[in-house]
């Protein structure tokens, strides 16, 4: 490992040990940083300046934030099971999307899709499904994940240079190709993974981990 690699490696255990409290933060691909609590979201520029926000008073608590694409930010509510989108002032794109209507009821992890759709993982039936932007399934395939630690447990997911990602906190991560079939385990035990300049973050309470193919 180089001089470069270390001083990446530094950075990210000094920045991603301040992941802590009530509030959620994740990055955008430009380093903007989008911070959450039960219903408030708020976008910062990589220096800390304040840029916008949003409320989200009558539709439910938000769970998770992907800003995996800054122009379509996909907000979900388990409270509400919706999903709403917002582009890159944080102002609401077209109607919520309740996934009752497409069968989807018990949610357990969700994340963007580079086509404008999303991928969604259903923990009681244990399906991973892909929705298209204009909503058409295209695929559902059963995967296994066991959880060890909580019913509640959230599964974060994200999908990066042609696979999608896994995260069970503090337990491990898995990785699929983008025809929903895991290929790998990565023995890591995070509490959150982000996208960043250099490679995907595996970020935990007291250390850090930069993964990269």
């Amino acid at each position: 490992m180089n001089l470069y690699q270390h001083l990446i490696i530094l950075f990210v255990i000094i920045s991603g040990s301040s992941l802590s409290g009530q509030d959620i933060t994740r990055k955008d691909l430009m380093g903007n940083q989008y911070t959450w609590n039960t219903h408030e979201l708020k976008k910062t520029n990589a220096q800390g300046e304040f840029l916008y926000s949003w409320q989200n008073l009558g539709g439910g608590e938000i769970t998770w934030t992907d800003p995996g694409n800054q122009f379509r930010i996909l907000i979900f509510s388990k409270e509400s099971n919706q999903i709403i989108w917002l582009d890159n002032k944080l102002s609401q794109i077209g109607n919520p999307l309740n996934l009752d209507l497409l069968g989807i009821h018990d949610l357990s992890g969700i994340c963007s899709s580079k086509n404008g759709g999303f991928w969604a993982f259903d923990k009681s039936t244990q399906m991973l499904l892909k929705f298209n932007q204009s909503l058409d399934k295209q695929i559902e395939i059963p995967v296994r994940i066991k959880i060890e630690n909580s019913s509640e447990t959230w599964v974060q997911m994200l999908e990066w240079k042609q696979q999608l990602f896994f995260l069970i906190p503090d337990e491990k991560a898995l990785v699929a190709d983008l025809f929903g079939q895991i290929i790998k385990r990565i023995p890591v035990k995070a509490n959150s993974m982000l996208i960043g300049k250099d490679g995907l973050l595996f970020i935990s309470q007291n250390d850090s981990l930069l993964y990269w193919k």
